[in-house]
């Protein structure tokens, strides 16, 4: 009977302990400002009354949720500090001698080429620290400290000093004889860093983009899901909770405090280059003959990866390479594109603009009288390159900083225009290399009259 009931202990306990080894960390959502939540999840037993686990260090107390998979289950929690008594060694021999004045001891040192041994009660050790006064059978020596290679005796207690150390735990109250209890525990916490490089391949067959994320975690890992959230995290992050992440890596394991670097993204990246110059509008009172404007050059990167890309350094392996790579890769969400500044642009425009007609109180609009101005200008685009290319013209035809301007008409003769809006005149030209293109415009304005 009395191994039967040693059986059955033995079982109920292994069942206990097998429910309870099952629950643990599943997941590290990790946020952009170094912040992380820690997804806890398993199945627990609820014969207890109180399930309890220590909360890692840079925990956020005032976030941490306990969630259970069966709505009707009744389940408490709270967060509190548990102080626990911890032997602290002394660190010094100076420490362990004053902690032992009074006390008898044996101190061996090492004197010229000899060790000498002494035996005593401790008097006490001098202001400076650096003598021992040690009363013998015969006499007190004073001992140099830093000579003393060996002591024993004394009392054991001095040897370490008594410390409270507390640490935050979740504990979780459970209501109810259940088997089994899937339990989901929430915990933000601080002290994780990561860092992202960019890589643009232009040696592939098409040209590329790799990521290498390199992750610093606070605390061991050990085959765990790591989620990245290219935003800061904040406290509704908890309430909310979702796996709307940017990426996702599977099976992490990653030490404590150490360096980890993990390639989470190579993909192929569309890519277009365009040419732009944008020209000022010519405004009353604009004595200037001719405006230069250089142009500029864009790239466009299309995102057709399944996940965001976040703002982070780029870097750019040489050899088909198209240029300068900007620093920065801005933040581009999944099947979205971008046009950054990509460098000098090869077209330089020179624009001639006259007045030729002024008309006083020339239009009446909502009985408010306007100023009429008519203006010719002539473009010349060259391109010094020795390709031909397409550059888009933005040719600004009323300042945007002026809102009592008004657009009356425009009379264009540009060839090969793509796109006229009405506050601007855009279009698309081919420049031949190493050549020169002249377009014609004009353009009149109607400014509120001062008389």
């Amino acid at each position: 009977m009395k191994k039967t009931l040693i059986l059955f202990l033995f079982l109920v306990f292994a069942t206990v302990a097998e429910a309870q080894t099952d629950f643990k960390l599943r997941r590290v959502h990790l946020y952009r400002d170094g912040a992380a939540m820690l997804e806890y999840a398993g199945e627990v037993a609820t014969r207890q009354a109180c399930f309890q686990m220590p909360l890692p260090a840079g925990t956020m107390p005032q976030g941490v949720q306990v969630r259970v998979d069966d709505r009707e289950k009744l389940v408490n929690y709270l967060v509190h500090q548990v102080g626990t008594e911890v032997q602290q060694p002394l660190a010094t021999k100076l420490a362990f001698l004053a902690n032992n004045q009074g006390n008898n001891l044996k101190v061996e040192c090492f004197e010229g080429s000899e060790g000498v041994s002494y035996a005593g009660e401790v008097l006490r050790i001098d202001s400076t620290g650096e003598l021992l006064f040690l009363r013998t059978a015969s006499s007190i020596e004073i001992i140099p400290i830093p000579t003393i290679m060996h002591i024993s005796g004394g009392t054991a207690l001095n040897v370490s000093k008594t410390a409270i150390q507390n640490t935050s735990t979740l504990s979780v109250y459970l209501v109810g004889d259940y088997n089994n209890l899937s339990l989901t525990v929430l915990v933000p916490v601080l002290g994780f860093d990561s860092d992202a490089r960019y890589l643009l391949d232009f040696d592939k067959a098409k040209p590329e983009l790799s990521l290498d994320l390199t992750i610093t975690a606070p605390l061991k890992l050990e085959e765990v899901d790591v989620l990245y959230y290219n935003h800061a995290f904040q406290q509704r992050e908890v309430a909310s909770f979702s796996s709307h992440a940017a990426f996702r890596l599977a099976g992490v394991n990653i030490l404590p405090n150490t360096r980890s670097t993990y390639q989470v993204l190579a993909t192929e990246v569309p890519l277009q280059l365009s040419d732009e110059l944008d020209v000022d509008a010519w405004e009353p009172l604009n004595q200037n003959l001719s405006m230069k404007s250089s142009g500029k050059r864009y790239l466009s990167l299309s995102n057709n990866s399944m996940m965001d890309w976040f703002s982070a350094a780029v870097y750019e392996r040489k050899g088909l390479s198209l240029g300068l790579i900007p620093s920065k890769l801005p933040e581009v969400p999944k099947k979205a594109s971008v046009k950054m500044e990509y460098g000098p642009s090869p077209y330089l425009l020179t624009d001639n603009a006259r007045l030729v007609k002024v008309v006083k109180k020339a239009v009446s609009l909502n009985g408010m009288k306007y100023d009429s101005y008519l203006y010719v200008g002539r473009i010349e685009i060259r391109n010094t390159s020795r390709e031909a290319g397409r550059v888009r013209i933005i040719k600004h035809a009323v300042p945007d900083s002026r809102r009592n301007y008004w657009f009356a008409n425009s009379f264009v003769d540009l060839e090969g225009k793509t796109k006229q809006e009405m506050f601007q005149l855009e279009y698309e030209v081919k420049v031949e290399a190493n050549d020169v293109a002249f377009y014609s415009y004009r353009y009149e304005l109607l400014i509120p009259s001062d008389i």
